[in-house]
């Protein structure tokens, strides 16, 4: 555990006392939502499972240390799944992975930015699909309820988490049968199906539902295919090189290790690799990329338990010393990332909560708010909701947004700051809408908007160096 104090130093010395990013905003008014409490202005939904989390820690905690402790959770959470999975390769194999998994930059810029649904989905899912292969090969009633088990609290934690550990699944199931590993053939992998078929129920309903307003549910940023190759080299910027090495080495642990009858870790690496790759090159959904990451650190970790069974002295020190340079290389990049990430993705600090806060004391029951986008086009908004408990119509481009109310909402916000609506014509909307209050971020791409003939019509209530708030009765 010495590598997760480590991991846990370096995260508290970046990150500090507020959540970098704007989803941390969103979990709190999710959370909080799930108390009762009318601090959202859009209808929509979400997997349970870290609302419930956030809302039970909010319960002991103020909303800001429920959230720090809810992000080092997640951050955590990877690094222990690697470690899991790992154990029965050795204690070395599995204290590398787990570093690799808690320094590996792109999974440190998921935490930047609030993904911690997506990093604690991740880790259940690296753990449901151990379990699965292990079912496969020893059918054992235990091991099927340990899939059961989990592959439902992936599907109630995270949606793309749970596609991602299904196609690892159908991948590892149909190589493990190839391979005659699959103990029971066909009614095995009929029970595994029964098994799962909650989780896959539930993963459609969280996969048509957004489509059903045109939004896709992969990809909603609509990257082009020409930009393949670009969105690869976002997620190993920091070190292209060693992870290009890593992934060799990987692939090369999977090969001799799929000679091994009795191990299955070269399975589970494979599949993680295939699932993430493939969502990535059909779909260009980028956050796929950090599965096949995940394969990358489990191979390649699995590779350091070979190594004293090799006999060829001389190959065994080479492998040895590049896994150990590769491994200190993306601990040392990657807290390099972490630290810009955590910059880039610093939506609110210190004084814009003391503004927030102000905020909530001069609001009555019943007030909405609209919010443009903040530093770097983050919606500014879920904070709003989330913090200072305020409903809030949030500037912020729809492909970030599934639900077609809160697309509606934004879409008219956008609207409003790019200075398309008349004086006349926003006074009525936000008498419609019950808004009273105007939030401007002047570090964000709306503030020119307090320049114009329609921000002025509204008194300044509350004016500071990065946020303004008008009076919009």
């Amino acid at each position: 555990m010495f590598v997760a104090a480590v991991a846990s130093v370096v995260h508290f010395a970046v990150v500090g006392k507020v959540p970098s990013g704007a989803d941390p905003g969103n979990w709190l008014a999710l959370s909080r939502k799930i108390l009762g409490e009318p601090v959202m202005s859009a209808r929509v939904a979400y997997p349970p499972v870290v609302p419930m989390i956030l809302a039970g820690l909010t319960t002991v905690l103020t909303p800001l240390e429920a959230l720090v402790a809810l992000g080092l959770a997640a951050r955590i959470t990877v690094g222990i799944a690697a470690y899991v999975v790992l154990r029965e390769a050795g204690r070395m194999s599995a204290t590398l992975g787990m570093g690799l998994a808690l320094f590996a930059g792109y999974l440190a810029e998921a935490f930047a930015w609030g993904g911690y649904p997506q990093l604690i989905g991740m880790a259940v899912g690296i753990v449901a699909l151990h379990a699965t292969v292990r079912y496969l090969s020893a059918p054992a009633r235990e091991n099927l309820i340990a899939v059961f088990g989990l592959f439902a609290a992936t599907a109630l934690t995270h949606g793309l988490a749970t596609a991602q550990t299904l196609v690892a699944t159908g991948f590892a199931t149909l190589a493990l049968l190839f391979l005659r590993r699959v103990t029971g053939g066909v009614q095995t992998v009929v029970r595994l199906a029964a098994a799962m078929t909650p989780a896959v129920a539930f993963w459609a309903i969280w996969a048509t539902t957004p489509s059903l307003s045109g939004q896709p549910t992969l990809n909603p940023q609509q990257n082009p295919r020409t930009e393949v190759v670009e969105l690869l080299w976002v997620v190993v910027r920091e070190s292209p090189i060693v992870w290009g090495g890593l992934t060799i080495l990987a692939l090369v642990a999977i090969a001799i290790g799929l000679r091994k009858r009795q191990d299955l870790l070269p399975v589970e690496a494979a599949a993680w690799m295939f699932a993430g790759i493939s969502v990535w090159v059909i779909f260009l959904e980028l956050r796929s990329l950090a599965l096949f990451q995940a394969g990358v650190i489990l191979g390649a970790a699995y590779l350091s338990g070979l190594l004293p069974t090799w006999r060829v002295r001389y190959v065994t020190v080479a492998v040895a010393v590049t896994l150990v340079i590769a491994s200190l290389s993306v601990m040392v990049y990657g807290v390099g990332r972490f630290e810009d990430a955590v910059s880039y993705y610093r939506l609110v600090g210190e004084s814009e909560l003391r503004t927030l806060r102000r905020l909530d004391a001069i609001s009555s029951p019943g007030d909405q708010v609209l919010a443009s986008r903040g530093r770097n086009g983050m919606p500014l908004g879920w904070w709003i909701e989330g913090y200072a408990q305020q409903p809030t119509y949030t500037a912020i481009e729809q492909s970030f947004l599934a639900f077609p109310d809160e697309r509606n909402q934004a879409s008219m916000a956008l609207d409003i700051f790019d200075g398309s609506v008349s004086p006349t014509e926003l006074r009525r909307m936000l008498r419609d809408e019950n808004i009273r209050f105007v939030v401007v971020d002047k570090r964000g791409p709306d503030a020119d908007w307090l320049g114009t003939p329609a921000a002025a019509q509204f008194p300044v209530l509350i004016n500071t160096p990065t946020i303004v708030i008008l009076d919009a009765r």
